[in-house]
């Protein structure tokens, strides 16, 4: 830094008006305010997104395995059992295969809910006895003890109101089986032992869990299953285990499905929000962009005397644009600091407290989560910082339209 520079700095720091001061705490105010609704919003889309994914993967898995003629909201076609046993005694082979925490093949069948009075269509998917309270963990649940001899269902919560059961209560299922062209029901009795409550409609009141005995009967000899679902290691690569497992999969016969892809409602619906937040960013950013555009005019104008000094002294106009510039971003980085120190307490608080709830009925989740990693952090903050220094470079030049001779009279 020359002796110019040296100067400006000690110009600046020491010859402070009220009136710029007051500018500047403005501003640096509206930065940390544009910041704070910035980290917000984006902490309340991951945590909305995340959350809603997770309470999905723990029904579904990271990728669903079914039949390749599955027709969407249809029955789901079974799968030939040597299909599965070939899929599986490929995946015991891979050097690949600790990246996947676990694989259940499961049966899913339509069925009729009948209790005393009420009636209700689903679809029940079957669950080995010792897993459903690992697999139905994390959700709200009653439950009694259930023990592989009994026949034994899981309904939502939802459901269960509809239906008018409590835990223990009896209700009938039936089902409706194809033979040669004619549609029999088959009907069995069966004790409600577990009502959970996911918040998620899809899952609550239109699936339920049920002995994978009870279904034996109702599916042929050869095809046992409908589904394979796969588990994930915390942390894994989707991309990479999915192109792995396509590549041991028979082809033709069996499809491969993300869990984005098996539940593509939901999760187009999640990426709607993706568009709120990106124009709530824009917005902020062009607050930003204002407010220390009029920053750096006043601090100018306020020292149009320093600009005739320091011209006086032999700088360029370049020179003294870069100090106001810098001076600018200083007051910018103090904004900044300020409003991802405020958007940690409130995400903290929210997370801790749950302040702000939602109706878990249109949402999905009962209140607010938020969350945002040092990554994006750091991605919010740079390109913030990236716009506001470039945006400035505009109105810096009023610096050259200023008379030297007039601005040393200046006062």
């Amino acid at each position: 830094m020359n002796w110019k520079w040296l100067i400006a700095k000690r110009f600046l720091t020491k010859e402070q008006q009220s009136k710029s001061r007051s500018v500047v705490l403005l501003a640096v105010l509206s930065v940390s305010a544009s910041i704070l609704v910035m980290n917000i919003s984006m902490a309340t889309l991951f945590g909305f997104q995340n959350e809603i994914e997770r309470k999905v993967k723990r029904i579904q898995g990271d990728f669903i395995i079914d039949a390749g003629n599955n027709i969407e909201n249809g029955e789901p076609n079974p799968i030939e059992n040597k299909l599965v046993n070939q899929f599986l005694d490929s995946f015991g082979a891979q050097p690949w295969k600790n990246q996947v925490k676990q694989i259940i093949p499961s049966t899913s069948k339509a069925c009729v809910l009948k209790s005393q009075d009420e009636i209700e269509g689903v679809l029940v998917k079957t669950i080995p006895t010792n897993q459903i309270e690992e697999y139905l963990r994390g959700f709200t649940q009653e439950q009694s003890k259930i023990h592989d001899t009994v026949s034994w269902i899981a309904i939502g919560r939802d459901l269960a109101s509809k239906l008018k059961l409590k835990l223990n209560d009896k209700l009938t299922v039936v089902f409706f089986l194809n033979d040669q062209n004619d549609t029999r029901p088959r009907a069995r009795k069966l004790i409600v032992k577990n009502i959970f409550e996911t918040g998620i409609d899809k899952i609550d009141q239109e699936i339920a869990f049920i002995n994978p005995n009870i279904l034996i009967p109702f599916t042929p000899p050869n095809f046992k299953f409908t589904q394979i679902e796969i588990w994930l290691n915390t942390n894994q690569e989707s991309p990479k285990v999915r192109r792995s497992i396509l590549s041991i999969l028979p082809a033709g016969d069996l499809r491969l499905n993300t869990l984005e892809e098996f539940n593509r409602v939901i999760f187009d619906w999640l990426a709607i929000l993706e568009t709120n937040v990106a124009i709530i960013l824009t917005l902020m950013s062009l607050v930003a962009i204002a407010t220390m555009s009029t920053t750096l005019l006043v601090l100018v104008i306020e020292k149009t005397s320093f600009v005739g000094l320091m011209r006086s002294m032999g700088a360029r106009n370049n020179s003294i644009r870069m100090v106001f510039i810098y001076q600018s971003l200083i007051v910018a980085v103090v904004g900044l600091l300020l409003g991802n120190l405020l958007a940690m307490i409130i995400i903290g608080l929210q997370n801790h407290f749950h302040w702000i709830s939602l109706d878990q009925n249109v949402y999905f989740i009962k209140y607010v989560y938020m969350e945002l990693s040092p990554w994006h952090y750091l991605l919010v903050n740079l390109g913030a910082l990236v716009v506001i220094f470039f945006s400035l470079f505009i109105p810096s030049r009023y610096v050259s339209k200023i008379n030297t001779i007039k601005a040393i009279q200046f006062k």
